[in-house]
């Protein structure tokens, strides 16, 4: 995949409306990924079993070094308890490196890093991303520990359905879907 259609992703899956129906957004979650290049699970639920199903948010992490995507479906139920906190301080910002917002930020950034290996494993991204930047702050006692993040990496392994380039397990993406989460990686 390309820049361009990395860039075609974010857009679509930004504008999938949550609060159209189950079915709908589905339909529109699969449709978006498929013409990126990412293959539909072999069946989808119906409408009655995706109403009765529990919500999960589909979790885009766009990787513009490689102009790939890591996709995960994820229960909605695990984001809010484990990186509930993390995300809202996330939302909307752009962090690129450590000057780009306080030691908060940074450390939910490499919260959701290291749940999702965005280095391969949680200890090549903690050691990048805690190790790497640690005297870029003062007070590192936010930053997390790398059992922390090894955890993370763990809780959230199951969930991954794999990336744009290489596909692994597609059948997750057949859920009920209340959010779409899409963070972009520039470097």
């Amino acid at each position: 995949m390309g820049m361009r259609e990395l860039s075609k992703l974010k857009e679509e899956l930004f504008n999938v409306d949550p609060t159209a129906a189950p079915d709908s957004i589905l339909a529109n979650v699969v449709g978006a990924l498929a013409r990126a290049g990412f293959p539909a699970p072999r069946s989808l639920p119906d409408a009655a079993a995706l109403a009765s199903a529990a919500p999960h948010t589909l979790f885009v992490w766009l990787e513009h070094s490689n102009a790939d995507a890591l996709v995960f479906a994820v229960p909605s139920a695990v984001i809010r308890d484990v990186l509930g906190t993390a995300l809202s301080t996330l939302d909307g910002r752009t962090l690129g490196s450590p000057g780009d917002g306080n030691v908060a930020q940074w450390a939910a950034m490499v919260r959701v890093a290291c749940a999702i290996g965005m280095e391969g494993t949680a200890q090549a991204t903690w050691e990048h991303l805690v190790e790497g930047f640690a005297d870029d702050f003062e007070d590192t006692s936010a930053l997390p520990s790398q059992a922390e993040c090894d955890e993370l990496h763990n809780d959230w392994l199951p969930y991954f359905a794999g990336t744009t380039s290489s596909p692994q397990n597609v059948d997750l993406l057949a859920q009920r879907f209340d959010r779409v989460a899409v963070f972009a990686h520039a470097v």
